[in-house]
Parts: C-alpha cells; structure tokens; sequence
C-alpha cells in the first residue's frame, strides 16, 4: 500500500471546447527525494479535444499536456496523441529519431540519455493519412514510438528557477492513436539527479570495495577491483583523479596509484574507501629488475600526516619535502623497519608540494596538496 501524504482532486482533465471534469482523485508519497504520484483512478481520454494537465511537482501549475486530437484530410480522420511541454519544460527523445522515447521499466533518465526537445505538440503517435513520394498513392502511416504502447513511461525534464528536474510518465496508447491512459508518474525532487523509469523511491547509496588479488605486482599484471553496493552509475578514481572511461562497477588497475569509486542512485553519490596499488617490479627478458616508478601518497590533500606508499628494499631511505620552486622544506630519514611511514606536513602552507625517497640508487616521486 502507497503511504498516502497528499490527496489533491484537481482539475486535471479536459474534454473538447475546453470542458472541464474535476473528477480525478490523485495521491502522492515522497520516498526519500523521489516524489511519486499515483492517479487513482487511471485516466483515459478518447474524445477529440481531450487534454490531461501532467502537473509533475503537484504545485498546481500544468507542466506538460498531452493530448488527444483528431484532424480531417483528404477525405480521412487523422488521429493524434501529443504530449506539449510548457515553459522551459522539456521532453526525452530518441538521440536518433525526433518522437518521444518509450521507455521500459528502470531505464536510466539523466541530462545526457536523451534529446531534450521542447518543441510544443511532440508526437507519442500519430496515425495519417499519407500520400506516397513518387507513386501517389495512399497509405495509412503510424509515426512515433507510442503505437500500442502499454506500460511504457516517457521522460520528462522539468524546468524550475532554472534548475533542472528528471522524471518520467507512465502511459499506454491504443493501437493506431484512439485513446490513451495515465496511470502515474514521478520526479527527483533534486536536481540534475537521476531517476529510473519507474522508480518510485531511492536510499542513499552504498558501496563497499572488493579486489581479485594482491595489489602489489610486477609491471604488466594487474587487480581487478568491484564497487559492490546500491549505486548504478560508477566513476573510478586515481590519485583522487577521475579515469576516463572507467564507468563500469569493475576496474582492472594496472598501474600504481591509489584508487577509489564513486557511485550514485537517484538519493545520491558515495565514495567508497580507498586500495593503493604498488608496482614494485618491472619484467625484462632476462630477470625481475626492482624499479620505483610511482610514489603512493595520500591522503591527498593532506591535512596534517601524510602517509607513504612504497616498496622499501634493504638499507636507509631519505624522504625530501619540497615547493614549486624545489626549496628544501622538510627531510627525513628511515629504515627498512619502519613500518608506517608519515610525514608531518602541518607547518606547511596550503598549495601544492613534491616528495621524494632516495632509496639507495633508486628515486620515487609524487606531488600532493596541503590544505
């Protein structure tokens, strides 16, 4: 059973000669940010003229009309089913094809999924009479993607104090354009969030890191890395940096570095904590060589510790701290014993430093931020 916050009867159907019935009992339930509405009963419209007002929000101002409209033409009655955004509203089409997309259930709606059209009387379906090019002869033609649609949800942007809003309508339309329903619809009341066809309500994602091995290996080997959790968009990270392409749930990291993953729902974004990769090695055709090619730090910025990262060989090392113009601010010495290295950065200014270890003949570096 619905949680039933808000009952409204409304004005949201019209009939011809702009006859109006208040007859539509509506309810709607906010679930987290998703703001759900469910028309109860449905609403069928078949009557040439007939408008239903979609009032995406509830907050009594029409956003989108769809329509049901019939047109005479060469002696034959076209029929039409149009949704109309108002304002600076807008409809979700097909990036190839220029008719309102009809979605299945938990299809992704966000700014770059579709077309975003406001041009007024957008066709879900329209059945004409049409002359053929050429050979003259007529044809009846159905045009747009809503033909014999049936639980199919059009997405719908809505545009509020210049802030963008997604959201979606579920709706079924008659073969060849003689009627259509409207049965719910909802929106994210957060903008520029996602939401999924269908969707009623989001949690707060989650998500939790595993590997497929060791995250440290020689030069050519890798880790496979899962963001396992509630998110359904993904945007990896290295040194704090995002990868380009790396949008999927698994990522197989190659190279040194610290990674994690960003992941994000329709309630919004959460980071994952944090895996350092350390290439210690680099494969030759005659033996295993031992190479620093990359210095782990983090956390980057820093605060007041910074921690190091490597593979520490036999013998002292020097870690060197120095600003953009390669002064010397800080040194210091350890050992192979040392189990944690850190370095206190908390007298330095914010901006932007290099740190380097002297290990023997080999040198790692890295840069990091003071905040």
């Amino acid at each position: 059973m619905k949680n039933q916050l808000l009952k409204k009867r409304g004005a949201g159907l019209s009939i011809g000669m702009g006859l109006t019935i208040s007859a539509m009992l509506f309810s709607a339930s906010a679930n987290a940010q998703i703001i759900y509405t469910d028309v109860n009963p449905d609403v069928s419209i078949n009557t040439n003229g007939g408008v239903y007002a979609l009032d995406l929000n509830n907050d009594g101002i029409t956003d989108f009309n769809i329509t049901y409209a019939t047109t005479m033409f060469a002696g034959q009655t076209n029929k039409f089913i149009r949704i109309t955004p108002l304002g600076a509203n807008k409809v979700g089409n097909d990036l190839s094809y220029p008719y309102p997309s009809a979605l299945l259930p938990n299809t992704l709606i966000d700014a770059s999924s579709f077309s975003w059209l406001s041009t007024a009387n957008q066709s879900l379906i329209s059945r004409i009479w049409f002359q053929v090019p050429r050979t003259g002869a007529w044809i009846w033609q159905n045009r747009g993607n809503w033909n014999g649609a049936s639980n199919k949800y059009v997405p719908l942007q809505l545009s509020h104090n210049s802030q963008k809003f997604y959201g979606w309508a579920r709706l079924d339309a008659a073969t060849n354009a003689v009627s259509f329903t409207v049965k719910d619809y909802a929106y994210n009341s957060i903008p520029n969030q996602p939401i999924r066809a269908g969707e009623t309500s989001c949690a707060t994602p989650t998500v939790n890191l595993t590997q497929s091995g060791s995250l440290s290996f020689c030069n050519g080997d890798s880790v496979t890395f899962t963001a396992n959790g509630t998110g359904y968009q993904y945007q990896w990270k290295r040194n704090g940096v995002n990868i380009a392409g790396a949008t999927a749930k698994t990522y197989v990291a190659k190279t040194a570095g610290i990674y994690k993953c960003k992941v994000t729902n329709s309630c919004g974004s959460k980071t994952s904590g944090t895996r350092t990769v350390t290439v210690p090695c680099r494969t030759t055709e005659d033996n295993v060589v031992q190479i620093g090619e990359q210095l782990s730090v983090y956390p980057n910025p820093a605060t007041d510790q910074l921690n190091l990262d490597f593979p520490f060989t036999e013998g002292d090392a020097i870690i060197t701290v120095l600003n953009s113009l390669g002064q010397t601010l800080l040194k210091q010495n350890v050992t192979s014993a040392d189990e944690a290295i850190q370095v206190n950065v908390q007298d330095l200014q914010e901006g932007l430093y290099f740190i380097t270890v002297q290990n023997g003949e080999r040198a790692l570096n890295a840069r990091f931020l003071k905040k």
